[in-house]
């Protein structure tokens, strides 16, 4: 265990992207512990020992040991007083937050399992199972209208206000990720402008994703003739 507080990530893992930015959007103090997905170190012993379940993000807060980006977000935000539109106290407010973060994980989440097929599987040569993969794609259609109809009609960000919540850099740090397949979101006209919104409003995003922005021009330069995925 480190003094101090230490992050263990990579910068092309979306939940490891969205705790990142918010350290670095507080100028929060930590050490970088940078686990490489794609030459499996999360499969190494020593940081087996720190998170079982062999995933990034972790942090180690000077021996207290935390997993799961949702819980990391909440616990940064509580133990450093952020600013309140990150998770707000107002207990109707903070709900509203935690409602999102919870549906994130049936939903939204499930961006992922679309870059799974169309990114990963390719180069990797992973299977993909047709049948699942077609039901998750229809609950990521829902995920996408219930973004654009429900949580982002009339407001600019998840819960309201004029600035991110930390529902907010969750969601956008999943879904920024199909840009390396040039996913077009132009049909969803709230979500396009929101995701646009995000990362204009928090001045930490584009630093945290130089590393994602680097591997994305290099790919799509070399999908420049593929169709856009497309709903």
């Amino acid at each position: 265990m480190s003094a101090g507080l230490s992050l263990y990530f990579d910068a092309m893992s979306q939940p490891s992207r969205a705790v990142l930015i918010l350290l670095r959007a507080n100028n929060l103090p930590f050490t970088p512990k940078i686990i490489n997905v794609v030459k499996g170190d999360q499969y190494k012993p020593e940081f087996k020992k720190i998170n079982p379940n062999k995933k990034i993000p972790v942090i180690d807060d000077n021996g207290f040991v935390l997993f799961e980006s949702h819980a990391i977000l909440r616990y940064l935000c509580n133990k450093y007083n952020l600013p309140d539109h990150w998770y707000p106290k107002d207990p109707q407010k903070r709900a509203l937050v935690d409602q999102y973060l919870d549906w994130h994980h049936t939903y939204t989440r499930t961006a992922a399992h679309h870059f799974r097929e169309k990114y990963m599987a390719p180069r990797f040569g992973i299977q993909i199972d047709e049948k699942s993969s077609a039901e998750s794609f229809k609950t990521f259609q829902f995920a996408l209208k219930q973004l654009d109809t429900n949580f982002l009609q009339s407001n600019r960000f998840i819960i309201g206000g004029d600035k991110p919540s930390i529902a907010d850099i969750s969601a956008v740090c999943e879904l920024i990720q199909l840009q390396m397949v040039r996913f077009d979101f132009s049909p969803f006209a709230n979500v396009d402008k929101w995701m646009k919104d995000v990362a204009a409003s928090v001045p930490a995003f584009d630093e945290v994703h130089k590393i994602f922005y680097s591997v994305r021009d290099r790919e799509l330069a070399g999908l420049s003739t593929a169709p856009k995925a497309k709903l």
